[in-house]
């Protein structure tokens, strides 16, 4: 028999530069993103945070239509091509902008109530924050590897570029790593995304109307 590794129950993340927006698009929406009431998020150390949009709808405005479709349908690209979740329509919850300065920070955290976030950028630059992901269920035994990778990594780094796509399972912790960029801030759209319809079966099922 030949040998065969499985990758059995694992956390699927996903990127993508969305060549579809244009320069001048990405620019636009930069200037709107930017001039947006913020606040800053997490519960500890608040005056290194990055700060978070007031408005958590921010895809219910018109002039974040556009790019909201064009998220959405690589989003349903991905649940039925990848997860296979063709019986599920899937909504946005909450979309919100993160701005993170020089030398800020975020907090730890994961998302509740919806089952896949995601990230878009707007502006990036070298040193400007990695997304941060970390399993912190992990009790056995902490090896040294040679060198790193999926199977035994509990942590992993992906650097930001302009107009990049990243989707994930909302559970997963994560975090902006310091902006180090003394020149440049970080700023991106957030959101979340829930089934709706029948999920599950039997004496488990749910019917998610919205």
């Amino acid at each position: 028999m030949s040998k065969e590794i499985l990758t059995l129950f694992p956390e699927v993340v996903y990127t993508k530069i969305l060549t579809s927006v244009s320069d001048e698009e990405l620019k636009e929406l930069l200037d709107i993103t930017r001039n947006l009431q913020y606040v800053k998020s997490g519960h500890f150390n608040k005056e290194k945070n990055s700060s978070a949009s007031k408005d958590l709808y921010l895809f219910d405005r018109e002039e974040y239509k556009n790019i909201s479709l064009k998220i959405m349908d690589e989003f349903n690209e991905f649940k039925d091509d990848v997860l296979n979740y063709h019986s599920n329509k899937f909504i946005y919850t909450t979309s919100w902008a993160t701005k993170t300065e020089p030398w800020e920070t975020s907090e730890w955290h994961n998302h509740h109530n919806c089952l896949y976030s995601g990230v878009f950028y707007l502006l990036t630059g070298k040193d400007t924050g990695n997304l941060m992901f970390q399993d912190f269920n992990k009790k056995n035994l902490s090896i040294n590897p040679s060198s790193y990778n999926e199977y035994n990594s509990v942590s992993w780094q992906i650097e930001p570029k302009d107009k990049m796509l990243v989707l994930f399972p909302s559970h997963l912790y994560h975090k902006i790593d310091t902006n180090r960029n003394i020149d440049k801030g970080r700023v991106s759209l957030a959101f979340n995304f829930l089934p709706v319809g029948n999920v599950g079966g039997g004496d488990s099922q749910l019917i998610l109307d919205m």
